[in-house]
């Protein structure tokens, strides 16, 4: 039987040998990969049994997942959560725990005051920020500031005579304006009076009807004129 055995087995190794000595380049290239790859693939899980010893205590779990999360961020695998990462609506709160502290109530009073100490910080700060900003300019500046001062000043003395032109106008109007109201008012006056008073020419032919002997001393006596010239033009009014 054993003999039977070893001669069976020889043709299995001659076939065998046979197929290896059969493949081609491109064959075993692909079967020299696959072998890499399985050895790499072993390499990882050790790698990992190695650096994840099992948790005896909370902090070699805290640890331990730290250092998970690194490989896994190596791996390009998401992070696991934790309670430090999880969101604030997921944790649970234990209330009856030891270490558990209440938070202290807000004062309102001192929030109140708070917020009338900020408000009055942010008025002084806009009333700052104003009086810095118009602290550096005053009145007689220039209003660009690269402009010399003697053009400055040659405009400054341009626009006094300009307005000191502008009030001589002004007044010479007026005046003028004045004259005219008060000629307008005399000239009919002054041409009825020059119409009713007597030309040198219009005395001319003038008698007196009265005789001498009515002229006494010390008494007065209407004179009654009679005009032979020509007639005098009624008054106007």
């Amino acid at each position: 039987m054993p003999e039977k055995s070893s001669h069976s087995s020889d043709p299995k190794r001659r076939s065998r040998r046979t197929r290896e000595h059969a493949r081609s380049p491109f064959e075993e290239d692909d079967h020299r990969l696959e072998k890499k790859k399985s050895r790499r693939y072993l390499d990882t899980d050790n790698s990992l049994e190695s650096s994840e010893p099992m948790p005896q205590s909370g902090s070699e779990i805290s640890l331990s997942v730290k250092e998970t999360n690194a490989l896994r961020a190596k791996l390009g695998l998401a992070p696991l959560e934790t309670e430090e990462t999880r969101p604030d609506e997921d944790r649970i709160v234990d209330n009856q725990s030891e270490n558990y502290v209440h938070a202290p109530a807000k004062d309102l009073k001192k929030a109140r005051e708070t917020d009338a100490i900020k408000e009055r910080l942010s008025v002084q700060k806009d009333k700052r920020t104003l009086y810095e900003k118009y602290a550096d300019s005053r009145l007689y500046e220039p209003e660009e500031k690269n402009v010399p001062v003697t053009s400055w000043v040659d405009k400054l003395r341009e626009r006094e005579r300009i307005k000191k032109q502008a009030q001589e106008q002004a007044k010479l109007l007026s005046e003028m304006d004045e004259q005219f109201e008060v000629t307008e008012l005399h000239e009919p006056n002054h041409r009825i009076q020059q119409n009713n008073s007597y030309r040198p020419e219009d005395l001319g032919g003038l008698k007196v009807e009265h005789k001498v002997e009515r002229f006494n001393e010390g008494k007065s006596v209407i004179l009654t004129l009679k005009d032979k010239g020509r007639k005098l033009p009624e008054r106007q009014f």
